[in-house]
């Protein structure tokens, strides 16, 4: 599921998803990204009445585009930048 908690300002916003689709402009936290990436790497899940399902694809909730090739490349950068911002304010 995609939660709607607001992203962060300074990773999240700065590096969005890159949909192949260029009208798309849909975007997620990293926690949803992250749990993306997690449900992708499963072969089956089991659903809440006992029957498997096949894994989630890596693909944009909005155009249903092929995230494969950059999202972990963006989740990277978001964490970096999170990182970054963090420790700049844990030094003034």
């Amino acid at each position: 599921p995609i939660c709607l908690d607001p992203m962060h300002p300074q990773s999240d916003s700065a590096h969005p998803l890159q949909c192949a689709s260029s009208h798309c402009t849909f975007n997620m936290c990293a926690c949803c990204v992250e749990s993306l990436i997690t449900s992708s790497n499963d072969g089956y899940e089991e659903a809440s009445d006992g029957n498997m399902h096949v894994k989630v694809f890596l693909h944009c909730p909005n155009c249903r585009s092929d995230l494969g090739p950059t999202i972990r490349e963006t989740l990277l950068l978001r964490k970096a930048d999170f990182l970054l911002s963090a420790g700049g304010r844990d030094a003034k």
